[in-house]
């Protein structure tokens, strides 16, 4: 099985599509995405995107969404989630559940023995 390192490094070398990795790595995500219930409209969205990447609208109004970060730092990732997060609530007020898409696996060894791991802090982040 592969290790997170050997992933994110696969990752890190995805093809530029639309001119960036970052947007390449956003249309892959998006190609991979749960399918769209019956009775729900899927949405997809462009820069600015008010914290989402793509959503489903309900028949209702309330939205679902989804946002890809393409970024490979633990603590940049959980700065960025939070923008997206925070510009979502400002504008989206119809959005009920919003999804992270990410390039790895977040470590998670309960021992410390290597210090905080990225699990941990996530964890804290989303309790925030």
């Amino acid at each position: 099985m592969p290790t997170r390192d050997r992933v994110a490094s696969r990752f890190r070398e995805i093809r530029v599509w639309d001119g960036s990795q970052d947007r390449a790595f956003e249309e892959l995500c998006f190609q991979l995405r749960d399918l769209t219930p019956r009775g729900v409209e899927l949405i997809k969205t462009s820069a600015p995107d008010a914290g989402v990447e793509w959503y489903w609208r309900r028949a209702d109004g309330t939205q679902v969404g989804w946002q890809v970060k393409f970024i490979f730092k633990t603590d940049d990732l959980l700065k960025a989630m939070r923008a997206s997060l925070k510009s979502a609530i400002e504008k989206r007020r119809q959005l009920r559940a919003l999804t992270f898409c990410i390039p790895y696996d977040l470590a998670d060894d309960p021992s410390r023995a290597r210090g905080r791991q990225a699990r941990e802090r996530f964890e804290e982040a989303r309790t925030k």
